[in-house]
């Protein structure tokens, strides 16, 4: 990202000297040559191209970036969604998946802020729904981990239906057409 803004600014900076090298030379005529030479509608007209091209195309490269972090915020989601299990869940009171879910929420809360924008408000709500449940069912078993093995399946149900809800977030934001 940091290549691209140097290039950038090089870019904007070599252009804008010749801009000025046009109306200079144009103005006090340092060349003679007929190849230097040039009206104002025709800088003015360069001004303008170099004016909408550069604007069209930061748009477009500042809507890529937003997604190209959103979908790295999802697929961290997805992998610690995928990282709980049964030595987390049945750690000393459940400790190390409370902190698990916690980081998992932090994620979910930044994805959350930006939900609307990308019409991914449903799929994120029934996320956090999903996550809410599989919090339930450990915080209704903590200290108890025969009850949290033999619920082990309806967790990892609940992680399978995020996780595939999370891929077609994913999907979404891919292939979206705009």
């Amino acid at each position: 990202m940091k290549n691209h803004k140097i290039v950038n600014n090089i870019f904007n900076i070599v252009l804008v000297a010749l801009l000025l090298f046009l109306i200079l030379n144009n103005t006090f005529g340092f060349y003679d040559d007929s190849f230097y030479e040039a009206n104002l509608v025709q800088i003015i007209t360069l001004a303008i191209a170099y004016f909408f091209t550069y604007y069209f195309t930061q748009i477009k490269l500042d809507v890529r970036e937003k997604k190209r972090v959103l979908n790295e915020y999802i697929s961290e989601l997805d992998k610690k969604i995928n990282e709980i299990n049964i030595n987390m869940i049945t750690s000393q009171n459940s400790k190390d998946f409370m902190d698990h879910m916690r980081s998992i929420e932090n994620i979910l809360y930044l994805i959350e802020k930006i939900k609307d924008e990308y019409n991914i408000t449903e799929n994120i709500d029934y996320i956090k729904n999903e996550l809410n449940e599989i919090k339930s069912i450990v915080s209704d078993h903590i200290g108890n981990n025969e009850e949290l093995t033999f619920s082990l399946q309806t967790i990892k149900r609940h992680i399978n239906l995020t996780s595939a809800k999370l891929k077609e977030v994913l999907f979404y934001l891919v292939f979206e057409k705009k």
